[in-house]
C-alpha cells in the first residue's frame, strides 16, 4: 500500500474510531468525585474509550499528513500552519487522553477513594495539566485552518472542508463544556468531511 493510500485510509478510519471512542465514553463532569463514580460504574467503557481515542489520534496523525500533501510544492503557508497546529494538538490530546487511563486505574481494586479524589482534584487544577488541556484545543483549530486552507487552494471540496472544520471545532467545544452529545454530533461531521477527503484520495 502506498503512502498516499495509507494516509487516505487514516482519513476514513481516524474520525470513525474517534466517534466510537466518544460514544463509549462515560459522561464527563468537572467534579473529580463524580467523575470517578461514573468511571467506577462503567470501567470497561472508560478503558476501551481511552484506548480507542489513542488509536484515533495515531490515525489522525496520518490523516493530517495526508491532508497537507493534497497541495503541491511549494505548499501554501496557511496549509503548513494548519498542519503544524494539528500535530501539536494531537500530541497534547494524547497526553490528556492518557489521564482517562489514569482515572480508570484509580477505580481499580481496593483503592482509597477519598485519597484518589483528592489526587485527581489536584491534577485537575495543576497548571501543568491545564496547559496540556489548552494545547489540546489546537487540534480542532489546526484542522479547521488546514481544511479551509485546502479549500481555498482548490485541493478540497468546500462542503467537505466546512464539515471537517465544523466537526473539529465542535469536538473541542463539546469537551470544553463537558457535553459528550455535542462532541458526538460534531464527530459525525468530522467523519463526513475527513472521510470524504479520504474516499476521494482512494479513488485517484
Amino acid at each position: 500500500m502506498t503512502v498516499r493510500r495509507t494516509t487516505a485510509v487514516c482519513m476514513i478510519a481516524g474520525p470513525l474510531t474517534l466517534t466510537a471512542s466518544i460514544a463509549l465514553s462515560p459522561r464527563v463532569v468537572s467534579s473529580a468525585a463524580r467523575q470517578l463514580e461514573l468511571i467506577a460504574a462503567a470501567p470497561a467503557r472508560q478503558y476501551i474509550s481511552a484506548i480507542a481515542a489513542l488509536i484515533a489520534l495515531a490515525l489522525l496523525l496520518g490523516a493530517v499528513l495526508g491532508l497537507a500533501a493534497l497541495t503541491r510544492e511549494p505548499r501554501p503557508v496557511d496549509v503548513l500552519i494548519g498542519a503544524a497546529l494539528s500535530l501539536v494538538g494531537i500530541v497534547a490530546t494524547a497526553a490528556s487522553t492518557s489521564l482517562g487511563l489514569f482515572e480508570w486505574q484509580m477505580t481499580r481494586g481496593s483503592v482509597q477513594r477519598p485519597q484518589m479524589v483528592a489526587l485527581l482534584e489536584r491534577l485537575y487544577h495543576s497548571p501543568g495539566l491545564a496547559s496540556v488541556f489548552y494545547f489540546s484545543g489546537l487540534l480542532g483549530i489546526g484542522l479547521a485552518v488546514l481544511a479551509l486552507a485546502l479549500a481555498r487552494a482548490g485541493a478540497l471540496w468546500p462542503a467537505a472542508a466546512i464539515a471537517l472544520a465544523a466537526g473539529a471545532l465542535g469536538i473541542d467545544v463539546g469537551f470544553a463544556v463537558n457535553s459528550l452529545p455535542l462532541a458526538l454530533v460534531a464527530s459525525l461531521w468530522l467523519v463526513l468531511g475527513l472521510g470524504w477527503a479520504g474516499v476521494q484520495e482512494l479513488r485517484r
